[in-house]
């Protein structure tokens, strides 16, 4: 995934995500207030990204979850967004494990998420607050959480979780401003996608790390550009095979 201005690059104070981790809303301090284990949801998620370079970019997508798998396809929005897209990336992680893959449907290929940090949570009721507020037409507890990561720094999170959904935390902010939302589900409906959704589809080359897969995806468009079929030759399928032997996973 590359680093913090990379492919996949997220990064950001507090906000650490690939490489290699994936995405921060899974592998970061937010990712340890999900719910060990969730009810069947489709959503779409928004989160806020700080770049190196000052800026603020937003990752978008749509999330599902089953039990304690979670599945996020990134929209065509913002810098890293186009390029993920492009690479018909995807994200898969098991929440209790703190472990997953990075999946690229356009190389067909797959790599391991591997975290270096875990995090203990303790949370406390918000204060200031009505005790719940209602968000995406759910009534949700807010709490304040300390999010303390096994290298002792610690990272305080405002969560607004939905009880209706099992804990779901369907808003979280961050500090230094925990009055503005850095990460959101709407559109949340209960739904249970199939086991298989979450599974790394037959046949999918692997590699040690999401920045060997994204060089070598890398070159092979680089190849693809500088070998112009001939015209009548038509349009060849990405590396790796057929780009629809997975149709769980739509783009």
């Amino acid at each position: 995934m590359g680093g913090p201005g990379g492919p996949g690059g997220m990064g950001g104070p507090g906000r650490e995500g690939p490489p290699p981790g994936g995405p921060p809303f899974l592998s970061g301090p937010i990712g340890a207030v999900w719910p060990r284990s969730v009810e069947g949801f489709v959503a779409h998620v928004t989160f806020d990204i700080q770049t190196p370079e000052g800026r603020t970019d937003t990752l978008s997508g749509q999330l599902m979850g089953r039990e304690r798998k979670l599945l996020f396809t990134p929209e065509g929005t913002g810098a890293r967004g186009k390029r993920l897209k492009e690479a018909k990336i995807s994200f898969v992680w098991d929440v209790a494990d703190r472990q997953g893959y990075m999946l690229s449907e356009a190389l067909q290929a797959c790599a391991p998420l591997v975290v270096t940090r875990n995090y203990t949570v303790a949370g406390s009721p918000a204060s200031g607050t009505a005790g719940t507020e209602k968000i995406d037409g759910h009534p949700c507890q807010v709490e304040n959480v300390a999010a303390t990561s096994s290298d002792g720094a610690t990272t305080r999170l405002r969560v607004w979780k939905a009880p209706d959904l099992r804990g779901l935390p369907v808003q979280v902010s961050m500090e230094p401003d925990l009055a503005k939302p850095i990460f959101h589900l709407t559109k949340i409906h209960q739904a249970t996608p199939p086991p298989e959704v979450f599974d790394v589809p037959d046949g999918f080359a692997k590699y040690r790390s999401p920045d060997a897969l994204m060089a070598e995806l890398r070159m092979r468009q680089q190849g693809a550009k500088r070998k112009r079929p001939p015209e009548n030759e038509g349009e060849k399928p990405p590396p790796g095979g057929s780009p629809n032997n997975n149709p769980t996973r739509a783009y």
